[in-house]
Order: structure tokens, then C-alpha cells, then sequence
């Protein structure tokens, strides 16, 4: 499995990220959710028989990251599937559940920009109802979502990928292409017709052919036709802009009626950034009850890694901090007691080391953005005084002990009004 650290130094641009995406969650009314990490796999199993395909279980769990268990247990490979399984904890007694969910996945793929292992990912999903206003609703949460980071050039594609009725007979007529056009296509693509179908849309060489084959929008039935138009006609009305790609691919097959992708630029340089669409036959797969359920999901290192190429990341404020250190053990005791009366006062303050020439520790300070440093030593002491060197004037006074938490407040006051 791959190293996806963290680093400590960009765990700031996490925490924009994720206080953002709970800001516009909890505004659109919203509850947060943690499912479980591990799934069982009768539940994956259930993904896979509400698609296309009915794939053996034993190549598909391959795809997972497996715990030895007799009960058959795998890491979670999305958010949407595995609190569908926890659905019973959901409040009963409204008509939507709106949830959403932050964490880790971990999912084996063959693309290059995906590597093997853990990612993070954000979704919301939304419960109980079948109306395109739902539908509508989700799609509008993700633009808002990204407008929020700043991200002003997010395109909106839209698609229907069919339902039980009209989608076998598009299949059908897929792989009957498929089979017609073996001989002009890569070895991957002309050896498997599941792995055309999903992939061929990203293959450079059978581009142009997945580009010709028949379109989902020629086979769509008047259930399927109606939300669709609904759904354009409301987006129209409130002057968002879309493109219909009758093309589209999704990562998985579970999908019904209205599917839905987020671009990040245009042509050759365009970069998909999430997407989501209506999975009512998953919801009932999982659940053992007719559930309507729409949903929207979206990477969060691709976001984080678009937000710092764009340079969209807020500058982060500078927090007041002190930083204090004795120079010799019998002088801990007092450190101690100025800590504690400077966090009762809500002062950062950091620990240095206790070491007999404080200039070791000036840099120590100065690297942790320190804005002041306050220094005990056996000479200052015995005259009940200590020493604050301001880190940003390079200024430095000696002062009685008792005297440093009004010293602290003064020079945070104007140190802080300085800043602004």
C-alpha cells in the first residue's frame, strides 16, 4: 500500500479544506456521518449485482484490501457503500436524510494518476426521496462546495445513464459494436468488453472509437427522459451552466437516471474533480428496502493538489506565540508555574529545552514563528526576574517574574495590532 503522510507543514491546508467542506455541508442542512472502515463482503457484493455486470466475487474482492478474517472483511473502497450498510442508524422519522462523510478509502486501481492504496475522499448523499428537486439539490452543493475554494472555472457535465428497462437494450447494442469494431482497438480494450465500456473513453487509442458507438440518450425511456429534462430545464432556470456528455463513464455501474461530473478546465487540460449521480437499485441492494438515494463524491488530495497549483489557499494567520525555556533543571519548577498561569490567560505557549546557553534555543524559536521568548537563568532568578527577548522587533528587556503575563498581554496587543 502506498505512504500517503501527511505532512505536518501542509496539515493546515487539510483543515481549510475540511472546515470548509463542513461549513457548506451544515449550511445545506447536512449531518455528518463516520462510517465504518471495514466492510464485509457481501456488502461489496451487492455493489457490483445492482450494475451492469455480475462479476465473480472472488476477481472483485482481488481489487480490495483484504483483512484475514473467516467473515470476509475489506477496507471500505468508498463512503457511498459502506454507510449504506450502516443505514439502520439513520433517523427514521424524516422524510430525507441528507448525511455526508470525510475520511479514507483504500481501493487497488490501474490507473497511473491513482495509485495503489489509501486516498481521501468527501461525499454527501441524500435519502428518502426521488425527485429531481433532490437531484437538483446535490449537484448544486458540490458547485457550491468548489465556488467556496475559489475555483471560479468548475464545468458542470451532465448525462443519464438509464435504468432497468432502457439500459439493457443500449448494452446490448454497445457490445454488438464492440464485437464489430475487436480488430481497430488495444489489446486491454478488444480482450474484455466490461473493461471497454468503463475505460474506452480514456484509452488514447480507442478514444475515437468509444466516441462512435451508440449513446445511452438514443435508448432512454420516458421515465428516464422526463427527470432528465427536469433536471435541465431547473438548471437552466437557475442560470447554471452544463454540458451534456451522452458519453460518460462512471467508476462504478450502480448508478440510475441522472449521473453527473465536475471539470476543472477545458479540452486537453481539463481534469476531473468529482461527480455523482442517483443509485436507487444500490440503496435497495443494500438496504433490503426500495430507498431512493442520490449522491456526489470528490478526491481530496486531487483538490488539495488543485487548490496549490491554482494558489487559492488562504495565507495562514499569524498566532500569537511564547516560547520559554530554563537554563538550568532547578529552574523547571518556576517554568511550570509561568506555563500554566500564561494558558490560563489563552497564551500559546511552546517548551524549549532546558540548556545552559539559551542561544541554542533562539532558532528553535524563531523556526516555530515565535513571537516572543522568555528565558530563566540562575543569575536573573536570584533577583526574582527573567528575561523576554521580542523576536519580532529584536528587542530584548529584563523584568520582575511576577510582572510577565501583563508584559505577555502588552506586547501581544500590540504586536497583534502591528499585524494588521
Amino acid at each position: 500500500m502506498k505512504n500517503s503522510n501527511i505532512s505536518l507543514n501542509e496539515m493546515w491546508k487539510w483543515h481549510y479544506v475540511e472546515n470548509t467542506i463542513h461549513n457548506v455541508m451544515h449550511f445545506f442542512n447536512y449531518k455528518e456521518t463516520r462510517p465504518p472502515i471495514i466492510v464485509s463482503n457481501e456488502v461489496i457484493k451487492n455493489i457490483y449485482s445492482s450494475g451492469d455486470e455480475k462479476k465473480d466475487l472472488d476477481n472483485l474482492i482481488n481489487k480490495l484490501f483484504q483483512i484475514e478474517s473467516e467473515e470476509g472483511l475489506s477496507l471500505r473502497p468508498d463512503g457511498t457503500v459502506t454507510y449504506l450498510s450502516e443505514f439502520a442508524d439513520l433517523s427514521a422519522d424524516v422524510s430525507i436524510n441528507r448525511i455526508y462523510y470525510i475520511g479514507p478509502m483504500f481501493r487497488r486501481s490501474h490507473k497511473r494518476q491513482q495509485p495503489n492504496g489509501q486516498f481521501h475522499q468527501f461525499g454527501a448523499e441524500a435519502l428518502g426521496s426521488s425527485s429531481y428537486i433532490i437531484d437538483v439539490e446535490i449537484i448544486r452543493l458540490g458547485l457550491n462546495i468548489f465556488k467556496k475554494f475559489g475555483l471560479s472555472d468548475v464545468n458542470l457535465e451532465l448525462s443519464s445513464f438509464g435504468c432497468k428497462k432502457c439500459r439493457p437494450p443500449y448494452l446490448t447494442d454497445l457490445e454488438k459494436y464492440w464485437k464489430g469494431n475487436q480488430e481497430s482497438l488495444c489489446k486491454k480494450c478488444s480482450s474484455d468488453f466490461t473493461f471497454y465500456k468503463s475505460e474506452g473513453s480514456e484509452c488514447k487509442k480507442c478514444q475515437k472509437s468509444w466516441q462512435e458507438s451508440p449513446s445511452i440518450l438514443d435508448y432512454l425511456c420516458d421515465s428516464c427522459t422526463e427527470n432528465f429534462v427536469l433536471i435541465k430545464k431547473a438548471l437552466a432556470n437557475l442560470m447554471i451552466t452544463y454540458q451534456i456528455n451522452p458519453k460518460m463513464n462512471m467508476s462504478f455501474d450502480y448508478y440510475n437516471q441522472i449521473v453527473f461530473r465536475y471539470r476543472k478546465g477545458k479540452d486537453k487540460n481539463a481534469q476531473y474533480i468529482g461527480g455523482g449521480g442517483r443509485y436507487d437499485y444500490l440503496a435497495q441492494n443494500i438496504t433490503g428496502k426500495p430507498l431512493p438515494a442520490i449522491g456526489l463524491s470528490a478526491n481530496v488530495e486531487e483538490l488539495i493538489a488543485l487548490l496549490d497549483m491554482n494558489k487559492l489557499f488562504p495565507i495562514p494567520a499569524n498566532v500569537f506565540k511564547v516560547f520559554i525555556m530554563a537554563t538550568h533543571p532547578d529552574l523547571e519548577i518556576t517554568l511550570l508555574q509561568i506555563i500554566q498561569e500564561l494558558h490560563e490567560n489563552d497564551i500559546n505557549v511552546i517548551v524549549g529545552n532546558t540548556e545552559s546557553d539559551h542561544r541554542n534555543q533562539v532558532k528553535v524559536a524563531q523556526n516555530e514563528e515565535s513571537s516572543l521568548m522568555i528565558i530563566l537563568d540562575n543569575i536573573r532568578i536570584r533577583e526574582g526576574k527573567a528575561t523576554i527577548n521580542n523576536l519580532v522587533k529584536n528587542h530584548r528587556e529584563i523584568i520582575h517574574i511576577k510582572d510577565i503575563l501583563n508584559n505577555v498581554l502588552r506586547l501581544k496587543k500590540a504586536l497583534t495590532n502591528d499585524i494588521r
